[in-house]
């Protein structure tokens, strides 16, 4: 089991120069990119504000990084309009995998460091956490 968080880089500005509508636009692309991405035997779910979790199923970090990747180019790509404005943004990605002797919420605080870091490298990011 791996799992990744996603949070949108600066997505205040995004909601403070173009309007929370233009917010709630980013957020429906990035889980439209998010579906199109995983498998059927994977979870998403919205964390917080502008954060998601993934949960990749008999996934190694290896394989995580692999999707998380390919998930954070897709998003970079797309210029959207919201009738007024276009705009874009990026995403910043932690990635863990779960060890066998490790409690689901070390997994959780491993991911949150490695995104924690990416937000830190300077954003638009994957980073994987380090064992435990």
């Amino acid at each position: 089991l791996s799992l990744v968080l996603i949070d949108i880089d600066n997505f205040k500005i995004i909601n403070d120069n173009f309007g929370h509508m233009t917010g709630d636009r980013a957020l429906k692309i990035l889980a439209d990119m998010i579906n199109q991405n995983l498998r059927g035997s994977d979870l998403a779910f919205r964390f917080g504000g502008e954060e998601f979790v993934l949960l990749l199923t008999d996934t190694s970090i290896h394989d995580a990084q692999v999707a998380a990747e390919r998930i954070r180019e897709s998003v970079a790509q797309i210029l959207s309009h919201d009738g007024t404005n276009s705009f874009g943004f990026t995403i910043s990605l932690g990635v863990a995998q779960l060890d066998m002797n490790e409690e689901g919420y070390h997994l959780f605080e491993r991911a949150d460091m490695a995104l924690y870091e990416a937000k830190h490298m300077g954003k638009n990011i994957t980073v994987c956490a380090k064992k435990p």
